[in-house]
């Protein structure tokens, strides 16, 4: 529901509005600021980084117009809480669906489950090359992260990069 335009032409916003204008904004900003991080395995995608680049631009566009028809006052507010804002990625409450196979859990419990595995067994660990892939503990540590480590951050020396942490925070 628009209000009626002020005499100006602009429309105030609605608390929904405002809400949804602050999100679309900060994830263009958020997107611009991630580029980097995606840029190799986007470039993979054929038209892939020019794809990414263009949504950009069109959703700055996009938001600009948007901006035209708020009155300057409200303007100024939302300048300055973008100040201060930036998107998380959260997932929902969930417990996961029975036979599903996945169980959601909170992270910083799951973080100290994964840190005594590696207090106990990644401390004294001398693996090096194949030993390193067969290693179950390391697939247990990836499965529950949801990700692989970074091979780049892998010691010089051939051995695990958990080899010798008490966490995995450390490095």
């Amino acid at each position: 529901m628009l209000y009626e335009a002020d005499e100006e032409g602009k429309y105030k916003l609605t608390g929904p509005e405002y809400s949804a204008v602050l999100t679309m904004m900060c994830a263009v900003d958020t997107m611009i600021s991630e580029a980097s991080r995606l840029e190799e395995r986007i470039k993979l995608l054929p038209y892939g980084w020019r794809d990414y680049k263009m949504i950009i631009k069109r959703l700055g566009q996009l938001s600009e117009d948007i901006l035209a028809t708020v009155p300057i006052k409200r303007l100024r507010t939302i300048r300055e809480e973008l100040k201060n804002m930036e998107i998380r990625a959260t997932l929902k409450g969930v417990t996961g669906d029975k036979g599903s196979g996945v169980v959601c859990v909170n992270t910083d419990e799951l973080m100290a489950v994964i840190d005594e595995i590696v207090s106990m067994r990644c401390l004294l660990c001398e693996k090096r090359g194949k030993d390193i892939k067969r290693c179950k503990y390391l697939h247990i540590i990836e499965d529950c992260l949801g990700y692989a480590h970074d091979p780049r951050e892998d010691p010089k020396d051939g051995s695990c990069q958990f080899a010798g942490r008490i966490t995995l925070a450390e490095g």
